[in-house]
């Protein structure tokens, strides 16, 4: 899912088009654990593209930024442990 994201920037990006985010995009994790699989969202997020497309070889970037705290996964347990596996006091944001 991730992947797509960053193929379909790339496209965007090396024919010089401008890439923003739809309101609808979204973006999730999913995993299993010794109990059960699990799936959480994230309820806001925001990227970034650079791209120099003058250059022979354009630069180009893509910065995605997620709050840990916008990561929600349907149990108030399950998005603590989460926070605590991301270490969300130390790292807020997910890139």
């Amino acid at each position: 899912m991730l992947s797509s994201l960053f193929l379909i920037a790339q496209v965007a990006v090396s024919q010089g088009a401008p890439f923003a985010l739809a309101p609808e995009s979204k973006i999730w994790i999913e995993g299993d654990s010794n109990i059960h699989p699990w799936s959480c969202k994230a309820t806001r997020l925001k990227a970034n593209i650079t791209a120099d497309v003058t250059a022979e070889q354009p630069a180009r970037s893509l910065a995605l930024q997620i709050p840990v705290e916008a990561l929600e996964c349907g149990s108030g347990l399950m998005n603590s442990n989460l926070r605590k596996a991301l270490k969300a006091e130390n790292y807020p944001r997910c890139w």
